[in-house]
């Protein structure tokens, strides 16, 4: 019995004066009976600090599916790329038998022909660059400080969208 790696979902479903509302779903894999399980979500913001918690019974197809509130909410854009930690824990008969932790940000995304792209709630110009393969001379492996380096210097350029190529 395990958290499905591939089927947990954070979401910002509404926000109101960086007051947001989330949705966590998850999906728990080998299970036989819903009644001896249940899933705990809990948010912790960067420093570490308790933000939220919910916990609930499984549904009879294994998903857990909570909403929370989270007042004060620190926004992500990439300008601020605030990013919260998400614990969610499985428990069987009230004993942890399982945990993923997931980083995350709360931001709303949304296309429309008044203002295009937005991000919480605010139109944005999306900047990009097409990117080429020209790290060749360092090697056929992909050089981690070198692509933080190039992706670094389009950032500073003013580039929040990058098409590889090659």
């Amino acid at each position: 019995v395990r958290i499905d790696d591939w089927a947990t979902f954070f979401r910002t479903t509404e926000l109101n004066h960086n007051v947001a509302s989330v949705t966590v779903e998850t999906r728990v894999d080998g299970f036989t009976n819903t009644a001896d399980f249940s899933v705990e979500a809990e948010l912790l913001d960067a420093e570490g600090t308790h933000v939220a918690t919910v916990r609930n019974q499984l549904t009879d197809g294994g998903i857990f599916r909570a909403q929370m509130k989270i007042a004060d909410a620190h926004l992500w854009t990439p300008e601020s790329p605030y990013l919260y930690c998400l614990k969610i824990k499985l428990f069987q008969n009230g004993q942890p038998i399982d945990e993923q932790i997931l980083k995350t940000g709360i931001r709303t995304v949304a296309v429309n022909k008044e203002g295009g792209f937005m991000l919480n709630g605010v139109s944005r110009k999306l900047k990009g660059v097409c990117l080429h393969h020209d790290l060749g001379p360092l090697g056929a492996a992909v050089n981690r400080a070198a692509l933080i380096r190039q992706i670094s210097i389009m950032k500073e350029m003013g580039a929040d969208a990058i098409r590889p190529d090659h």
